[in-house]
């Protein structure tokens, strides 16, 4: 028999935050899109019906001069993800519990930010909204950052034993558009995307471990997944984010 093809699996819980990292990753990808976010401050919402979509590479250029700006800087990141959907963002998902952790909230905070409408396709890398995670320079704490429409502002910082911020991705990986590429030029994936051209969709750039064989090792990835509320089921892909090489592709929840 061959070797067992690669899987993606959560990185176990630590004092370390990677198990929390993934954790986050995993929630947005399954978490259904009718929850409720109250956000505000930098960013004023609008009820507008377009929005500015950008890959991930030009959101973190949009949120540097905010970001170093901050008190802790230079700060690096540590995950970013992208959304398209027909629902709010939920503001919880951005931040740890509050075991064991001390979390303070941002310039983001009781104002719902609405959705915008978006005509090209789901499955370009584009969104509206870039959450991005940021690990200050000694390490210890985290920062969540909204990038939306051109400008940047802070949803919360934290610290503690069990929530310290993720490794920093480092450089020299593709943008969330050629990761979103190398998906669509799999077989795999197109009866999904005929099926539901305008799925909620996620990019989600991570540090995780996964399988390879018998083997358990850690790589940055592009974390794909494409909802329909209440049909369709999903549609979830990971990408590896130094070449392009599509991983696996699944349903149902993160690939396996």
């Amino acid at each position: 028999m061959g070797a067992s093809p690669p899987t993606v699996s959560p990185i176990p819980p630590s004092r370390s935050s990677r198990g929390w990292v993934y954790a986050i990753v995993v929630a947005v990808v399954v978490v259904a899109a009718s929850l409720a976010v109250v956000l505000s401050g930098a960013l004023s919402p609008t009820s507008k019906s377009s929005g500015v979509f950008v890959a991930e590479q030009a959101a973190v250029t949009t949120a540097a001069p905010f970001v170093n700006g901050l008190a802790g800087a230079p700060w690096q990141l540590t995950l970013a993800s992208g959304f398209l959907r027909d629902g709010p963002l939920d503001r919880s998902w951005f931040l740890p519990p509050p075991s064991n952790c001390t979390v303070r909230n941002g310039t983001l905070t009781n104002t719902t930010i609405p959705t915008s409408s978006f005509t090209g396709s789901h499955y370009s890398g584009l969104a509206e909204d870039w959450v991005l995670q940021y690990a200050d320079s000694s390490g210890s704490t985290g920062l969540t950052v909204l990038v939306r429409d051109g400008g940047a502002a802070s949803i919360g910082e934290w610290s503690g034993p069990d929530c310290r911020p993720g490794a920093p991705l480092g450089t020299g990986f593709i943008d969330s558009t050629a990761a979103a590429d190398a998906l669509m030029s799999n077989g795999g994936a197109s009866a999904y995307i005929s099926a539901h051209p305008t799925a909620n969709a996620t990019f989600s750039l991570a540090y995780v471990s996964y399988h390879s064989g018998w083997v358990l090792t850690n790589a940055t990835f592009w974390i794909f997944a494409f909802m329909v509320n209440g049909i369709g089921g999903m549609l979830e892909a990971e990408v590896f984010a130094n070449n392009g090489t599509v991983l696996c592709i699944g349903g149902g929840g993160p690939c396996r």
